[in-house]
């Protein structure tokens, strides 16, 4: 009989003569948690796994094997049994410094499918849910802070925020007694890209708005990571809540001088404009009514009027509007009728079972083709209830997602993997591969932001989870000055303004504009009490914290790595850089990263001393 352990090192479990596109059909059918760990396995997996192609395959593959799987088994046991989406349960207050977790449940069931910890918070938030999830991602807003002036887009399996707060009227949204935010969130297929819609609202020298002063509107793409003001004819004034249907974000909305909601404003994600359609006569003064997606239809859900209104009943109704915006197609499907009243509708699962709270704060789920209405032992008292969630890999590493005019495939050769764009974008960016402790530095280096952005998409593929990575990101609204370090798990920021923090030699050499840097590493990381513009901390700062050392520059990085206990054998000898040149040799770029690197060798280490 052969020895397991030797049929286990002759086959080293290696794919050489496996078709990797048949890899790739295997593992974009696994859950994302399984990815997760896959992407040890080798650089291959993980570049693959994390490529903008792999995640949209992902997101289509995986759907369809698990509508495809028959449920009648009933095993809720195995990962590869879950239902193609989940309710998601999370909370809407997140205090500072408590631990918070989501619960998520099967959908056609109810049965738990478990509860995930929330990365903790280092300030109070209270959650403004934008609309429900799109493929995998919660957008909400900070209503506490302030309404609208920061967007957080989070994907809660992977543990991924994303934090938006940039944007075209950063001035004007101080002014909380003017101005007035309401937001939308969908995906755009045409592009495939996340977009955020921001509407301004402002009162005009009577206090009213929609009256002299029109609002204003700016659109946030995931693919670029900026707001763009867009012109718009906005004469409605929209609820909070939105849903995404037929590639178009929708509100409930009054229109100008109007105190009733009477119709639904639109907003076409692709080709960025506004449009209304009436409600019907009999939703007309609506209060409680909730705007859902019954079926890929939108319908409303309001309170009704009932015939048993004398026992104690209470009743609603489903209205759906059979023909995408065409007024005259709103009909009334359904009407349910119940002793207990329902305070919030939050949305249909994929199942067709709409999720309520009802009096009392527990859950029920309503299926109006048969109407059976069925309570569940679930509290969603202050939670956001996400009823159609689908598990992705969306925002993995930072990720935006690829445009879909970048047609990216990953090859792998007999001795080598790397990433080729069919248009060989990176062809003309010279690589300087710079040998720091037996690591690797790969530092890519553009003559012009603009050809750096033509790249970006494909070099953020590049990234490893290795410590040897360093990385620094220049955007046209960045000063050439800015430096962001990211290495694993931390983000170091540096920036120019403080001059006497940062070395002077650094300094000047990050301040030639003609030299530029990429990055290709996780992108504005969240650093507890460090949260910062960029989500970075000054380098100063960390050092003055723990070591309470002022003006770090007067120690240099070499005595400061000694006292901290980081070893830095090759660190150069030269100091200085003639800026007056249009040109750097590879040497004065290695001098110049070994600064970098060296100062997040000693950040790692002042940051375990916090």
């Amino acid at each position: 009989m052969e020895n397991p352990k030797e049929l286990r090192s002759d086959a080293d479990f290696s794919f050489e003569f496996f078709p990797f596109e048949i890899i790739i059909e295997i593992l974009s059918r696994l859950p994302v948690k399984v990815l997760g760990r896959f992407t040890t396995v080798s650089k291959l997996w993980y570049s693959l796994i994390t490529s903008y192609m792999f995640i949209n395959k992902h997101l289509k593959d995986y759907s369809i094997s698990l509508s495809n799987k028959s449920y009648s088994s009933g095993d809720s046991s195995s990962s590869l049994a879950t239902p193609f989406s989940s309710v998601l349960l999370i909370p809407i207050v997140l205090k500072e410094l408590v631990r918070h977790s989501y619960s998520m449940f099967f959908d056609s069931t109810f049965d738990g499918n478990g509860s995930f910890e929330i990365p903790m918070l280092y300030h109070w938030l209270e959650i403004l849910f934008v609309g429900n999830s799109c493929n995998g991602i919660i957008c909400f807003t900070d209503q506490k802070a302030f309404f609208g002036r920061k967007v957080y887009l989070y994907n809660p399996v992977i543990r991924r925020m994303k934090l938006i707060s940039h944007n075209c009227f950063a001035d004007m949204m101080f002014d909380r007694n003017k101005v007035f935010c309401k937001l939308g969130f969908g995906f755009c297929e045409c592009t495939n890209d996340y977009k955020v819609v921001r509407i301004h609202y402002v009162k005009d020298e009577e206090s009213k708005l929609l009256g002299n002063v029109a609002p204003e509107v700016e659109v946030y793409r995931l693919n670029a990571d900026n707001w763009r003001r867009i012109k718009a004819n906005v004469e409605c004034i929209v609820n909070y809540r939105s849903v995404s249907c037929n590639g178009s974000i929708h509100w409930l909305a009054r229109k100008k001088n109007g105190r009733i909601f009477d119709a639904i404003m639109s907003f076409d994600i692709a080709h960025e404009l506004f449009c209304e359609t009436d409600l019907p006569v009999q939703c007309h003064s609506l209060k409680d009514g909730t705007l859902l997606v019954f079926k890929g239809l939108l319908a409303i859900f309001k309170d009704g009027i009932s015939i048993r209104e004398y026992e104690g009943y209470k009743c609603y109704e489903l209205w759906v509007m059979r023909e995408y915006k065409v007024a005259k197609s709103w009909t009334k499907l359904f009407v349910l009728e119940t002793k207990r009243s329902v305070v919030k509708a939050f949305g249909f699962t994929k199942s067709g079972q709409l999720v309520m709270q009802m009096h009392g704060d527990r859950l029920a789920s309503w299926e109006p083709e048969g109407n059976c209405l069925k309570h569940l032992d679930i509290d969603g008292f202050l939670h956001h209830v996400d009823a159609s969630f689908v598990e992705s890999l969306v925002l993995y590493e930072g990720g935006c997602v690829a445009s879909a005019e970048t047609n990216t495939i990953v090859a792998e050769t007999s001795q080598s993997m790397r990433i080729m764009d069919s248009r060989e974008l990176l062809s003309s960016m010279d690589t300087l591969k710079v040998p720091i402790h037996g690591d690797e530095v790969a530092v890519r280096v553009a003559a012009d932001v603009a050809s750096l952005e033509c790249g970006i998409s494909e070099l953020k593929s590049l990234c490893w989870r290795r410590p040897a990575l360093v990385c620094i990101m220049a955007k046209p609204r960045d000063s050439p000055s800015t430096v962001q370090l990211c290495v694993e798990n931390y983000c170091l920021l540096i920036k120019q303004d403080d001059l006497g923090y940062v070395p002077e030699s650094l300094r000047d050499f990050l301040a030639n504009p003609e030299i530029c840097f990429v990055n290709v590493g996780p992108d504005r990381l969240y650093l507890g009490p460090f949260f910062l513009e960029r989500n970075g901390i000054e380098f100063s700062h960390l050092v003055y914290r723990v070591l309470r050392k002022h003006y770090f520059s007067r120690w240099g990085l070499k005595p400061l790595a000694d006292e901290v206990g980081v070893v830095l054998e090759e660190y150069p000898a030269r100091f200085g850089l003639d800026c007056r040149t249009e040109a750097f040799s590879a040497e004065d770029v290695k001098w110049a990263i070994y600064h970098v690197y060296a100062s997040f060798r000693i950040s790692s280490k002042l940051f375990g001393s916090l």
